[in-house]
């Protein structure tokens, strides 16, 4: 099971991947609507402005960097967190599944944006 550690050590080299492709992205983010699990309103989506999967082709980057750079789980994780979610007796939601992942972009452009007010 992976930790908030993780996650947040993921959407750091995300973050800076970010900053040097899209300078300036952390204001372009709407915590509002922030979901790393739809396609529209994930930090890449947001970021370059375009689905998920455009924003990758865009920003030329991989599934497997993507997955290392936090934009998205790789699949054996989102199995893994799918399976405890189904022995706690959960719904298997996407939302559910990305929630940690979500939940650490969302701190880390606080924090950016507190750094910078």
């Amino acid at each position: 099971m992976k930790t908030a550690e993780d996650y947040r050590e993921r959407v750091e080299r995300g973050a800076v991947f970010l900053d040097e492709k899209v300078p300036g992205w952390v204001d372009r983010i709407d915590l509002d609507t922030l979901d790393v699990a739809a396609d529209s309103l994930c930090v890449a989506a947001q970021a370059v402005g375009s689905a998920y999967y455009i924003a990758q082709t865009k920003l030329g980057q991989s599934d497997e960097d993507a997955q290392e750079r936090g934009f998205v789980l790789p699949e054996h994780e989102h199995d893994e967190r799918a399976d405890e979610l189904i022995a706690a007796d959960e719904d298997d939601e996407v939302e559910t599944i990305y929630a940690p992942l979500t939940q650490a972009w969302r701190r880390l452009i606080e924090r950016r944006r507190g750094a910078t007010s």
